[in-house]
């Protein structure tokens, strides 16, 4: 379904850890800034995103994890 997204952000939303990217090939451009509740960033290579080119990760004050493997 999200096969060909390119373009997500997930700025100033309450998520605590990053969704599964599994399949989401396309992805170009990841906004998780202003998540003040995300404490886990994963291994993001391992799901797919090959195409990933930018990752906003401003203002996660409660950041404890950061894997881009």
């Amino acid at each position: 379904v999200l096969r060909n997204l390119k373009f997500l952000s997930l700025a100033r939303t309450a998520i605590s850890i990053t969704p599964d990217f599994t399949n989401v090939h396309c992805l170009e451009q990841l906004i998780l800034s202003d998540c003040t509740k995300l404490t886990k960033v994963d291994d993001l290579e391992a799901s797919d995103c090959t195409q990933l080119r930018e990752i906003n990760i401003s203002d996660l004050q409660s950041l404890m994890k950061l894997d881009l493997r």
